[in-house]
């Protein structure tokens, strides 16, 4: 066990002084706006691929429909010759 604690890496700062409540405060907030700052961009990304999606579920459904018409128009021709 003595040998884990040996080898384990160190917290990357050390203090010359003990953490006040201001600081563990400050750190804190720090901490949120950098967390609120990625939410921000994650919405952002998020939005632009909803964005995507719907533009591709546009494209497919539209495709689609043009596949369904020529098929109908194909049967039509079909039926009339005969």
């Amino acid at each position: 066990m003595k040998k884990y604690y040996q080898n384990k890496p160190k917290s990357g700062v050390k203090q010359s002084h003990p953490a006040t409540k201001d600081d563990i405060i400050e750190q804190l907030q720090a901490r949120i706006k950098e967390q609120a700052a990625t939410i921000e961009l994650l919405k952002q990304q998020l939005t632009i691929k909803d964005e995507q999606i719907a533009k591709e579920i546009k494209k497919v459904k539209k495709e689609r429909i043009n596949e369904i018409y020529r098929k109908r128009a194909k049967e039509k021709k079909k039926n009339e010759i005969r």
